[in-house]
């Protein structure tokens, strides 16, 4: 089954919301519906360089996913995305680590 380009507007237009939920503007996303390997039914790649990111919305619907929940699903990548992307250096200093976290707490408490 394919998705449509309304399923893929759905999915950009969830995505910002949470974006600006998250307070995640300082992101510049972009965002492609283009066919995924394997089973996936979206996907994000950041760059903490100029913090920028990628949104993949697949062409197909191998899991007959929805497109709200899959944007939900994604943007919490993006929140995570300093903190996961640091967490895979060879060194980070502590400071940049606190700061990661600092963030997603700071925005955790807005949401709670």
């Amino acid at each position: 089954m394919k998705t449509t380009k309304k399923q893929f507007e759905e999915f950009k237009e969830e995505f910002i919301r949470y974006q600006e939920k998250f307070g995640l503007l300082d992101w510049k996303v972009s965002f492609e519906h283009t066919s995924l390997y394997g089973d996936r039914f979206a996907e994000i790649q950041s760059c903490l360089d100029g913090r920028v990111s990628v949104v993949r919305f697949n062409t197909k619907n191998p899991c007959k996913c929805n497109p709200k929940e899959s944007a939900k699903h994604e943007a919490i990548h993006l929140l995570l995305a300093t903190l996961s992307i640091l967490g895979g250096y060879r060194y980070i200093t502590s400071l940049q680590k606190e700061e990661a976290e600092e963030g997603i707490v700071r925005t955790l408490e807005k949401l709670l």
